[in-house]
């Protein structure tokens, strides 16, 4: 995740921050920010500098994120988030997307993340969401605990799905194997109602075992090479 001021007021340019390998394309560039006209010029930059996706980061618990009001704080107002996405994709060719919890503090009831999705759908045209399939509290747990703490429910996530049959979800969430993840996105997985998610993001796997992605490649891709 880049911040929209450090991205657009980097000293040594937004090169030195946006760098990457064309091997690792396709490849997103998360984005945390507030002010629409700024999240939309720093998308600008992103699309200039190669990458296929910008993602509005929706889902960070970190104080340092929350007292510059952005990151998971956002889901308090999804009318500023749709505001975001809409100014970015007028701004972009590339695709906009969303990534947020299930819920953030008391604001973690179903019709209140339906809330959300709809607004930020409707409203800013978002098309994708990255679902970190469980709720996070803004103060009483660090950024780490937030990963582990509070407890995992894809049911939502699916439901979500089938809620609104014409958006894509990626679930994420606790997927630290392969196993899992095969698990998650399989057309026998018993939480599967009408509508089949379009992926599952990792994080924890792809930093605690990285090799564990060349595995990824093969069972998930079907990339032999």
């Amino acid at each position: 995740m880049l911040n929209e001021g450090a991205l657009l007021h980097c000293k040594d340019g937004p090169g030195k921050l946006l760098g990457f390998m064309p091997m690792q394309k396709p490849v997103v560039c998360q984005l945390g920010g507030n002010d629409p006209e700024k999240m939309a010029k720093a998308a600008q930059v992103v699309e200039e500098h190669g990458f296929d996706e910008v993602n509005v980061n929706c889902g960070c618990p970190s104080d340092k994120v929350c007292n510059g009001s952005f990151g998971a704080i956002l889901m308090f107002d999804p009318k500023l988030v749709a505001e975001i996405v809409l100014k970015m994709r007028n701004a972009v060719q590339i695709p906009v997307t969303v990534k947020c919890r299930l819920g953030v503090d008391d604001r973690d009831k179903w019709d209140e993340i339906v809330e959300f999705i709809r607004v930020v759908s409707e409203e800013g045209g978002c098309t994708k969401f990255i679902i970190h399939a469980r709720k996070c509290f803004l103060s009483g747990l660090n950024p780490a605990q937030n990963r582990n703490i509070p407890p995992l429910n894809y049911a939502w996530v699916f439901k979500l799905a089938e809620e609104f049959p014409h958006l894509n979800f990626v679930i994420n969430g606790g997927f630290d194997s392969v196993e899992k993840i095969n698990d998650i996105l399989s057309d026998e997985q018993p939480l599967l109602t009408s509508m089949p998610l379009e992926g599952c993001m990792s994080g924890r796997l792809a930093m605690n075992n990285t090799w564990e992605l060349a595995r990824i490649d093969r069972e998930v891709f079907e990339d032999l090479e």
